[in-house]
């Protein structure tokens, strides 16, 4: 988002894009993707509770998060990679859209 500039969304929503190749792909991340079906889980103070009703499978997964009294929408926006992903791998969106 830095080097692209704030992507207009509405201010109550945060859009997280998550690249990921099935061959690497840990249970957490699995569960967090929906690929692996899990209606609510926490981590550590926040909870995330899955919203089928706005969710795609496999392009994009809503969350309410919530954080002691505070509660926003999280929308994963979800790319496959056709290549391994490592900690050095930068995604092309330009490229991608």
């Amino acid at each position: 988002m830095y080097i692209g500039g704030k992507l207009t969304s509405r201010p109550d929503l945060i859009t997280k894009l998550i690249a990921y190749h099935p061959q690497k792909l840990c249970p957490e991340f699995s569960a967090l993707l929906q690929i692996s079906p899990i209606p609510a889980f926490s981590f550590d103070k926040l909870d995330f509770v899955y919203m089928s009703t706005y969710s795609r499978p496999g392009s994009s997964v809503f969350y309410a998060v919530r954080y002691v009294n505070e509660i926003t929408a999280l929308r994963l926006a979800i790319v496959k990679s056709v290549k391994l992903c490592g900690p050095r791998f930068c995604l092309n969106f330009k490229y991608y859209m």
